[in-house]
């Protein structure tokens, strides 16, 4: 059985509606997705921009690790994605960021 095609981040897609700028990377990622996942985000989002829905927002992330934060946008977006042992101990580390 092959690995799953890991999605590139990094890649701007036609959807993509939010920039998150780690360590000086731009990773390309999607409101919707953020916001099913994180009542964090969807506040942010939805509560406390209502009418700023279609724009695209950029959020910069500071003190995140783009490895960190790419694994968790990996298992965001992908049941495909294992979870690894490494990242059950960020998760418990930046569980402010959702």
């Amino acid at each position: 059985m092959s690995s799953p095609t890991l999605r590139d981040f990094t890649v701007h897609d036609a959807l993509s509606d939010v920039v998150m700028i780690v360590e000086g990377t731009s990773l390309y990622v999607h409101r919707q997705y953020l916001a099913e996942w994180s009542g964090t985000w969807r506040k942010q989002f939805v509560e406390q921009c209502p009418d700023d829905v279609m724009s695209t927002v950029t959020i910069e992330l500071e003190g995140h690790k783009l490895e960190e934060v790419t694994e968790l946008l990996q298992c965001i977006y992908s049941t495909l994605k294992p979870i690894s042992g490494m990242f059950c101990i960020f998760i418990g580390k930046v569980h402010c960021l959702i």
